[in-house]
């Protein structure tokens, strides 16, 4: 089949495939090795607390001032289950090697998670589907931006890949397992255990229950009940309360609303929560108003792709390198504009290729200072740098790219559904 496509493609298109994928490897090369090159972030604090915890310390920092747990405070704020596997590699201490075992794992997580997305949703598509999937996936910046943080949306991006990849082949049990470690190596997640509820699949929830009280048992075990109790009764409570935060890198409606309407951060968060629970409703409705004409695993995975996008619009805090998850419904939404439609209107294509255009730019953080990755100057595509002053206005407009996204999936689960 990919033979005969590309037979029928003039000597023209041919040369453009061509560049196209080269130039989308070169910028998967340049960025991997960008993020390695300046240094991790984010995994320096959680081996660094891991590696005192198990020196007899604590795990967590004490919940009793209010700035412990504030947005990008340099602390542990997530479950025990990935201090748990961070455990055995600390025990010869922290050192370089680790780093570029976890850069690796993450290239490796990343290309499985786009493997699976591919494997589950490819089959109805033709070659094309693919090899587009491909290019948005090697030139998506929110994957750079979590590589050099090696924080875990790469981990839990390939959870839900693996998930969905079972659900769609029949093992609900496995799916919710998978989405249940999800949930306990960082907590939002659990978000997505909705999807086994309104689908009414009991296999799908005991699969995630049976994994989250293992893990959750692992936990307890390892770290011991004092620390389990001051992160599930004192710290997680706290975290839920967060506001949003007017930094660069966070990109959630709410920011928006309070810069252009000046509303309060608590209400602008209220009303964006209520804005994506409103979205997912619609979102039903329109799924499953001719859902008896499609096949069960079409309004799988696009539950799963609604579910996804409402899950990161229901966050106050959406940190840029979250957008990683988006590439879950852009795959989704290929697959059916590929596979699907003999006509696709031009203002839906527009706007999705507008909410990729904007998840081109590498969200900067300030002050400005060039040693040190998040602060550099991006350069685009691992090519050329825009003006600052126009990157930095089109990253302010990655707030739109979740909502825009989700868009474009109304549009395909209307005609998904009218088919």
């Amino acid at each position: 089949m990919v033979k005969q496509a590309w037979g029928r493609l003039s000597a023209l298109k041919r040369i453009a495939v061509c560049l196209l994928l080269l130039v989308s490897l070169f910028h998967f090369a340049a960025g991997s090795w960008g993020a390695a090159e300046y240094g991790f972030v984010d995994l320096s604090i959680f081996l660094q607390l891991t590696a005192e915890f198990a020196a007899g310390g604590d795990l967590y920092v004490p919940a009793d001032h209010v700035e412990s747990y504030k947005p990008s405070a340099a602390v542990y704020k997530f479950p025990p289950l990935f201090a748990v596997l961070l455990l055995p590699q600390v025990q010869g201490g922290v050192h370089s090697g680790l780093y570029k075992a976890h850069w690796i794992a993450h290239m490796l997580l990343y290309l499985g998670a786009v493997a699976l997305l591919a494997s589950a949703l490819g089959r109805r598509a033709p070659p094309a589907f693919v090899f587009v999937l491909v290019l948005a996936a090697l030139n998506l910046e929110p994957y750079f931006e979590t590589l050099w943080r090696l924080q875990l949306e790469t981990p839990i991006l390939f959870l839900c890949a693996l998930g969905l990849w079972l659900e769609l082949r029949g093992r609900p049990i496995g799916a919710g397992a998978a989405l249940g470690v999800a949930a306990m190596l960082k907590v939002y997640p659990i978000f997505l255990l909705g999807w086994f509820i309104v689908r009414r699949s009991g296999r799908g929830l005991a699969g995630a229950a049976l994994a989250i009280l293992a893990t959750g048992a692992l936990g307890w075990w390892v770290v011991g009940s004092e620390q389990n109790l001051l992160y599930w009764t004192v710290i997680l409570p706290r975290l839920m309360q967060e506001v949003p935060s007017m930094g660069a890198d966070n990109v959630a409606l709410t920011k928006p609303l309070q810069r252009l309407i000046g509303i309060d951060p608590g209400i602008a968060k209220r009303v964006v929560q209520a804005l994506a629970l409103a979205a997912l409703s619609a979102g039903y409705w329109v799924l499953y108003r001719h859902g008896k004409q499609r096949r069960p695993e079409i309004d799988a995975e696009l539950s799963f792709g609604l579910f996804v996008c409402t899950m990161l619009l229901f966050m106050p805090n959406l940190w840029s390198n979250y957008l990683v998850l988006l590439i879950i419904p852009i795959a989704s939404i290929l697959s059916h504009l590929f596979g699907s439609f003999d006509e696709v209107p031009a203002p839906a294509l527009g706007t999705l290729a507008f909410a990729y255009f904007l998840m081109l730019f590498y969200t900067p953080c300030a002050p400005f200072d060039p040693q040190t990755p998040c602060t550099r100057d991006p350069l685009f595509l691992g090519i050329f740098a825009w003006p600052r002053e126009l990157h930095d206005l089109l990253v302010e407009w990655k707030t739109l790219a979740t909502a825009a996204v989700l868009a474009v999936w109304f549009v395909v689960a209307r005609r998904a559904g009218a088919r």
